[in-house]
């Protein structure tokens, strides 16, 4: 239950038979279906986690090129400025810089009045519960032919989420047994997580702990998150690409319609209601990244994170880091900013990447679990992050039970330097 990337197919007994193979020998037809539940929702989760999502969000092949994966965005710093590929750089740079629909601030500090912060916890606990509410009592249909791509993998993994938190709760509640709470830690309820937030209030690092503890949970709130962060990321970049104005009106509304946010894309206006309950919870992430920065509270060493890239992509960022190695000489560097490249040379490197498909980027502080983890997921690349000699943006570490977990976590506004591939 501490596995975030748990497999069902590895678990098996003396005579090699998996648990969903003994439960099908038996004709439990039941726990066969709770188990195919179980196996697509972390399968989505797993590939989201790898660096891509279960389908193609561009059919239409607007977003079709030298991409690299949903998970790692190449920000080519010396495109033209209005080509697709320097639209989408600004795009990616004005996010790092302003934030996002959920995250509105990546600066945003702490509340120092006591009242306010506890306004502010408040504030995230009935989002919490509004959430898992609205997620709970929608409809959630990835079949739906009239779906934005986009937004049909947001319901996908909505889906998944869903029908595994529905037949769990049943299944809890018909045994009648608080034996399984333990089990199920890694699957904590709306109510579960407002009242572990609620009973750390008092103690501003105890709380803020809490907070990160509750995002690296293997339950809805950190799936859900991640999938509003990659939706709104992967709608950004597709529009930025083709110019297209990626926010609704803000005077969208009249008398007779609901009130658009003027932040979130038209596409996206239907999940607007999640976006609403659960920005608070992710600027409180970030918020609460930068206070433990604030006070010191850092991860220093390398950090590792294996991830499954398409090759054309691999390649672009070959070649990319092949031609975007900072001059050495002064005289170089005169002659790099006379040919115009102001902006790479500012950078020091144009190899610069986005990591995280919109949302907190994590990784493992143990090489030989990031290791065994590429292994078993037959990934084909292993990132090895080192704080910047000069402005180091530090992940936080935290202790967790359980192995393969991913246990630092970086800041929404992390940009990272490509250095070396081997």
């Amino acid at each position: 239950a501490n596995l975030r990337s748990v497999n069902l197919a590895d678990i098996t007994n003396f005579d090699g038979e998996t648990p969903e193979m003994f439960a099908a020998l038996a004709g439990a037809s039941d726990i066969c279906r709770a188990f195919e539940i179980f196996s697509n929702m972390q399968n989505d989760a797993e590939l989201r986690q790898l660096g891509s999502t279960v389908s193609s969000p561009d059919p239409a092949g607007i977003q079709r090129g030298p991409g690299t994966g949903d998970i790692l965005a190449f920000i080519d710093i010396a495109a033209d400025a209005r080509s697709p590929s320097g639209l989408t750089a600004a795009a990616m740079l004005r996010r790092s810089t302003m934030g996002s629909s959920l995250v509105q601030s990546v600066n945003k500090r702490i509340p120092s009045n006591e009242d306010e912060f506890r306004q502010l916890i408040e504030q995230v606990c009935h989002g919490i519960l509004a959430a898992e509410e609205h997620l709970l009592n929608s409809s959630w249909n990835a079949t739906d032919p009239s779906l934005d791509p986009v937004l049909r993998n947001f319901h996908v993994t909505a889906e998944h989420r869903c029908t595994w938190q529905r037949l769990r709760a049943i299944t809890v509640k018909d045994s009648g047994s608080t034996n399984l709470d333990d089990f199920w830690q890694t699957h904590l309820t709306a109510e579960l997580m407002v009242l572990t937030l609620r009973n750390a209030m008092g103690d501003t690092f105890q709380i803020l702990l809490t907070v990160l503890w509750l995002y690296t949970r293997e339950a809805w709130l950190r799936h859900i998150l991640d999938a509003l962060a990659t939706a709104l990321h992967s709608t950004m970049i597709m529009q930025s690409k083709v110019g297209v104005r990626s926010t609704g009106p803000a005077d969208a509304a009249t008398g007779a319609t609901p009130l658009l946010r003027s932040d979130i894309p038209c596409t996206l206006q239907s999940i607007a209601p999640l976006i609403d309950a659960l920005g608070p919870c992710m600027q409180l992430v970030q918020s609460a990244l930068g206070w433990f920065e604030e006070a010191g509270i850092r991860h220093s060493s390398v950090t590792y994170r294996p991830l499954s890239l398409p090759m054309l992509g691999l390649q672009h960022l070959a070649e990319a880091v092949r031609n975007g190695v900072e001059p050495s000489s002064e005289s170089e560097r005169s002659e790099h900013v006379k040919g115009g490249s102001h902006r790479s040379l500012c950078f020091g490197s144009n190899a610069w990447v986005s990591l995280g498909g919109g949302s907190f980027f994590s990784s493992l502080s143990s090489r030989s679990e990031a290791i065994k983890r590429l292994c078993r997921t037959r990934c084909n690349v292993l990132l090895a992050i080192r704080p910047d000699d000069t402005k180091a943006c530090y992940p936080k570490h935290m202790s967790l039970r359980g192995s393969s977990m991913d246990d630092t976590l970086f800041p929404m506004n992390a940009l990272f330097r490509v250095t070396r591939m081997i």
